[in-house]
């Protein structure tokens, strides 16, 4: 093998590895979602939910965002569980950050803060929770159409998942 075919095999090589990296950090391509049959329907501010009968997942009714779901940290733990998904952990995300597009065409579906039964930032940010803790907070992270950050957020705030794939 000569010098030149010997770095067209590094470089052959240098794609591969970089390939498994990718697949290896892949989030599914659409939010996680749990049946809602038999949610109650509630008006809050900002639009029309349905309710869990435990309080702790929100599906958005109505408009662009009809459908998606929002979650406390717990419950978002419990139904990935339940379904055997798993969300991201904060370094699973962070190396998710390098690539600038990331943040592009994912969903704007807001989140529902705890202390309010409201909708807010509808179609301006996107919120994932993340498996990761960092004392009594969950990490997350927030993006728009052109950027995103990592932060950390209280549990019971309702946010989107989405799921690594396997």
């Amino acid at each position: 093998m000569n010098k030149q075919q010997a770095l067209a095999k590094i470089e052959e090589l240098k794609k591969f590895v970089e390939e498994i990296d990718k697949q290896a950090i892949q989030l599914y391509d659409n939010n996680f979602k749990v049946n809602s049959e038999g949610w109650k329907k509630k008006t809050v501010e900002g639009g029309v939910v349905l309710e869990n009968p435990k309080g702790d997942i929100w599906e958005i009714l109505g408009g662009e965002y009809n459908g998606e779901q929002l979650f406390t940290w717990d419950a978002a733990i419990r139904e990935t569980k339940k379904a055997g998904k798993k969300m991201p952990t904060k370094e699973q995300f962070e190396e998710l950050l390098k690539d600038d597009e990331f943040p592009k065409n994912r969903v704007l579906d807001g989140f529902r803060p705890y202390s309010s039964a409201a909708l807010y930032d509808v179609g301006s940010y996107g919120y994932y929770w993340s498996s990761s803790v960092t004392g009594s907070y969950s990490c997350t992270l927030a993006f728009n159409s052109s950027s995103a950050n990592m932060g950390n957020s209280g549990r019971a705030n309702g946010f989107s998942v989405r799921c690594v794939r396997d």
